[in-house]
C-alpha cells in the first residue's frame, strides 16, 4: 500500500504541474494546539495574500483503501483540491491591511483557553494570562461565508505594532467574547440526544417515511437509557453557540456563579475539551481521586489530542465564589 509520505508527495507534484509556475505548492507542517503537528499541502499565489493548507490524512485513508480504485481516487482528490482553491480561496481573498491598526480589530478580539504545560513553547511568543494549569490566549475573529471559523491568533508582535498593553487586550476580549460567543448550557441527556440524531442522519440520510420511523424508534429507546443515566449524575455541558473554543465560558464574568446559584449547589467542573466544559453538582461523598482518573481516561480515549484541555478537575465553592483546582 502507498505510504502517506509518497501519497502527499505525489499530490504536491501533480498539483504544482497542473496549477503552473505562478503558484507555489508545498508540503507544510503546521503546529497546532498541544504541540500536535499536522502535515498538509499549502498553495500560495503571489498575487493573493492567502495561503490555505489542505490536510489530507483522512482523505489518504479513503484513497488507498481500495488498490484497484486508488489511481482514480487520487486524480479525483487532486481535482477537488483545485476546485476548492479556485471556488473558495481565491474568491474570498481579503486585505489584511485592516490588521495594522488596533481600532480596526478591537471589537473582534476574543479569548480562549488552552493547556499551559502542553503549549509552553507557543506561549513564549504570544500574550496570555494564566489560570491554574490553563492559559488564556487571544485571537481575532475573521469569519466569512467560506471560512466559517476563521481566526488569527494574536502574538507579541501584534501588541507591539498596535502599541497596546496585555491588560487592554484582555479587557476588550473579556467584554467581546461573551457577547460574540454566547454561552449555552445543555443537560447531558440533551447532548446525547443530539449526537444520536446526527448519527442517524449520517447513516440513514434523507427524510423518507422509513428513515423517519427509524429515527423516532431509536431516539425513543435511547431516551430511556439517557434519562435513567442522567437522573443520578445530573451533568451539564457548557459551551458557546458556535461550538468553537467554548471552554472559555469557564471565565465569563459570573457565568459559573449564576449557574451554581440556579441549581443551588457547589460544582465540579470537568475541562472536557477546548470546546466545552462539563458541570456537575458537587457531592460530599465523591472520591476526588476517582474524578481525576475519570478525566484522564476520557482525555486519552474520547478527545482528539489537539482538543484536550486539561487532565484536572475544578471545584467551585459557591459560598465564597471561588474556583479551586483539585489536585
Amino acid at each position: 500500500m502507498m505510504t502517506y509520505k509518497k501519497y502527499i508527495e505525489r499530490i504536491k507534484n501533480e498539483l504544482q504541474m497542473k496549477m503552473g509556475a505562478e503558484f507555489l505548492v508545498l508540503i507544510s507542517q503546521v503546529k497546532k494546539n498541544n504541540g500536535v503537528i499536522l502535515q498538509g499541502i499549502s498553495i500560495t499565489d503571489q498575487s493573493n495574500n492567502m495561503s490555505p493548507v489542505f490536510y489530507l490524512t483522512d482523505q489518504y485513508k479513503i484513497d488507498v483503501s481500495s488498490p484497484e480504485d486508488c489511481e482514480t481516487r487520487i486524480r479525483e482528490t487532486i481535482g477537488e483540491i483545485i476546485r476548492i482553491y479556485y471556488d473558495q480561496c481565491l474568491s474570498t481573498a481579503f486585505d489584511l491591511g485592516f490588521f495594522r491598526f488596533y481600532a480596526n480589530v478591537k471589537e473582534k478580539v476574543l479569548f480562549r483557553l488552552i493547556n499551559f504545560q502542553k503549549n509552553k513553547d507557543l506561549l513564549a511568543g504570544i500574550p496570555h494570562k494564566c489560570f491554574y494549569d490553563l492559559a488564556l490566549v487571544f485571537y481575532c475573529d475573521f469569519s466569512n461565508n467560506f471560512f466559517e471559523n476563521g481566526t488569527i491568533l494574536l502574538d507579541n508582535s501584534h501588541l507591539t505594532l498596535w502599541g497596546v498593553s496585555l491588560e487592554e487586550v484582555f479587557a476588550d476580549a473579556l467584554h467581546n467574547t461573551p457577547k460574540l460567543r454566547p454561552a449555552v448550557i445543555k443537560t447531558m441527556a440533551e447532548v446525547m440526544k443530539e449526537l444520536l440524531a446526527a448519527r442517524i442522519d449520517k447513516k440513514y440520510g434523507g427524510d423518507d417515511e422509513t428513515k423517519i420511523l427509524v429515527k423516532e424508534f431509536l431516539a425513543k429507546e435511547h431516551d430511556k437509557g439517557i434519562k435513567k443515566d442522567c437522573q443520578s449524575s445530573a451533568m451539564y455541558v457548557a459551551g458557546n453557540q458556535q461550538k468553537l473554543f467554548g471552554a472559555a465560558v469557564l471565565l465569563y464574568p459570573d457565568f459559573i456563579k449564576n449557574f451554581a446559584d440556579r441549581i443551588g449547589a457547589d460544582l465540579y467542573i470537568f475541562p472536557s475539551s477546548i470546546h466545552e466544559i462539563i458541570l456537575s453538582p458537587a457531592q460530599k461523598t465523591a472520591d476526588r481521586a476517582e474524578l481525576l482518573k475519570l478525566v484522564c481516561e476520557i482525555n486519552e480515549t474520547q478527545v482528539d489530542p489537539e482538543e484536550v484541555l486539561a487532565d484536572t478537575v475544578y471545584y467551585y465553592n459557591r459560598s465564597i465564589d471561588v474556583i479551586e483546582l483539585i489536585s
